[in-house]
């Protein structure tokens, strides 16, 4: 067939809108010239229906081996479809056109209605790696609220390998719609958590980095961890966020904020955690929290609302004031506290209990010369403290040179008065250990403490104790996991765990009792709680 005849044989299938011919025609065009290639482009410019369309897309999405300019192709089919845009729908379902990408590309430029959900589609089909980015990439591109939430969506559609390209593509489009997919992400399993959590601080918008304040609350230990270790690397991103939170009406989440500004340690959140505590929150655990974490920062003035701490119907809250005040003591502080000393309406025995089991160093030393304290200090070493509580301070007052002091604290020989049996106690926090140790002294139990889970996995799984108290969040290991740890040698009829927290989440109590778990309380805890739930558990087991 002359070149002629094979043209006009084109026309008449254009004409008659039969493409299995006009297929079979166009693999042969690659052998005609320049010039009778364009005639036939210029006869199929002439139809203006889908028909054009979809022979355009099969010239422009395959390699025909033409000599016409790929960019000349993009051109006319991207002029047809912008009149006829519904068409490029239709070839996203179209198997015969190789070149997605090309049709990626005209749903970038043109984003016609129904596009999102093609693209979408076209991604659940998809294995290849390669054209999922594409797909991904065009969505980006595309930047519409509806865009963001159908990368949302994709998740649901992909494994846990996908997840990261997916979220890490939401993340880069940087916008509101972009955090709040991000956000509905978050609670659906703890490795998409984790994902969505590295994707947000990656992000610039201070929105994102709230997001990582909010999973401090999470259900989830892992994601609280994940959340606590983030913040950590770049603590000044998140502290704006932290401080809001001290408002928050919701105590766990107020208590959280307040670990964490303890832990960056910086003064810039005296003042909102001073304005929370003269705000008198009723939950102690909140107060408690308040004490603690200013005990971990620089404070210049304004003391005396750490010193009210001292007063705190709550002894734990008492002892949390006095660590705060023996770390920011100075004489103006000494003066206010010698004063309510002096002062007879003053609980004086709850003051001194609470700098002596604060292991407060330098507020003792300085008031140990005070007939009042000494008088109370000695009362409490002697007949209440923990062996181990009056053995430190014996020490202390070796160093200081108090001789006196120092005979009357010879340590009694208790070991007869305790029960037998040996308490493990795991917590993060030395302060909680050391009221573990006294209230447990209380009931005559000798507690076996430790501030790291895995030292204390070790001793348990070396020898089997009575029963195990833990912390449900801890950084090295969550209570949780710890807990999972222990049952893969001992059942719960053979090792009791109890699960203290301040936690009032259900979530949290559901997986502490998953994992094993006998018996969840919450702090504060008296010596009195500490023996019901050791009585429960025993009668369980």
């Amino acid at each position: 067939m002359n070149e002629s005849a094979f043209i006009n044989e084109l026309k008449e299938n254009l004409q008659k809108r039969d493409f299995i011919k006009i297929k079979v025609l166009i693999n042969h065009l690659g052998h005609l010239d320049a010039l009778e290639q364009n005639r036939f482009l210029l006869e199929l410019s002439k139809i203006d229906s889908e028909f054009s369309i979809q022979v355009l897309a099969y010239l422009a999405g395959n390699d025909l081996g033409l000599g016409i300019p790929e960019a000349q192709l993009f051109d006319m089919l991207l002029e047809k479809v912008v009149e006829q845009p519904e068409s490029l729908i239709k070839l996203f379902k179209n198997k015969e056109i190789a070149n997605t990408g090309l049709l990626i590309e005209l749903a970038v430029e043109i984003q016609p209605a129904g596009i999102v959900s093609a693209l979408v589609n076209q991604y659940g089909e998809t294995k290849d790696p390669d054209l999922r980015s594409e797909l991904l990439k065009a969505l980006i591109e595309i930047g519409t609220g509806e865009a963001t939430r159908a990368m949302s969506a994709l998740v649901s559609l992909s494994d846990e390998a996908s997840w990261i390209p997916i979220v890490t593509s939401i993340g880069a489009m940087e916008n509101a719609d972009a955090v709040e997919c991000l956000i509905h992400l978050i609670g659906q399993h703890e490795e998409l958590d984790r994902t969505v959590l590295q994707t947000c601080y990656g992000m610039k918008l201070p929105s994102a980095h709230k997001v990582i304040v909010d999973s401090l609350h999470s259900p989830w230990a892992a994601t609280r961890k994940r959340a606590k270790i983030l913040i950590l690397l770049t603590p000044r991103n998140f502290l704006p966020h932290l401080m809001n939170n001290l408002s928050s009406w919701d105590a766990d989440f107020v208590i959280q904020a307040l670990n964490m500004l303890g832990d960056i340690g910086d003064s810039i959140a005296v003042r909102p955690i001073k304005k929370l505590l003269r705000h008198l929150p009723a939950d102690s655990n909140v107060r408690f929290a308040a004490y603690e974490a200013l005990g971990f920062l620089a404070i210049d003035k304004g003391l005396f609302t750490i010193v009210n701490g001292l007063s705190d119907e709550e002894p734990s809250v008492r002892v949390a004031a006095a660590r705060a005040l023996n770390s920011n003591h100075n004489e103006v502080v000494l003066y206010g506290i010698r004063n309510m000393l002096d002062d007879s309406e003053s609980n004086i025995p709850a003051i001194c209990e609470a700098f002596l089991n604060a292991f407060a160093d330098d507020m003792v030393a300085s008031l140990y010369a005070h007939t009042t304290f000494r008088k109370q200090a000695e009362n409490y070493l002697i007949n209440q403290a923990h062996p181990d509580t009056r053995t430190y301070y014996h020490n202390l007052f070796d160093l200081l040179g108090e001789d006196e002091w120092k005979l009357e604290l010879e340590t009694k020989d208790e070991t007869s008065e305790q029960e037998e049996q040996r308490v493990v106690v795991v917590d993060d926090s030395k302060m909680i250990l050391s009221i573990f140790r006294q209230t447990f002294h209380k009931i005559n139990v000798a507690a076996e403490t430790y501030e790291f889970p895995v030292k204390a996995l070790e001793a348990v799984l070396e020898s089997k104790p009575s029963i195990v108290f833990t912390d449900l969040n801890m950084p090295e290991m969550t209570g949780i996991e710890l807990t999972l740890k222990i049952r893969e040698k001992y059942k719960s009829s053979e090792l009791p765990i109890v699960m203290v927290t301040t936690q009032s989440e259900g979530a949290d109590h559901e997986k502490a009792y998953e994992a094993g778990v006998n018996r969840v309380i919450n702090k504060p805890f008296t010596a009195d709680q500490l023996s019901e739930a050791m009585e429960l558990v025993t009668e369980d087991t």
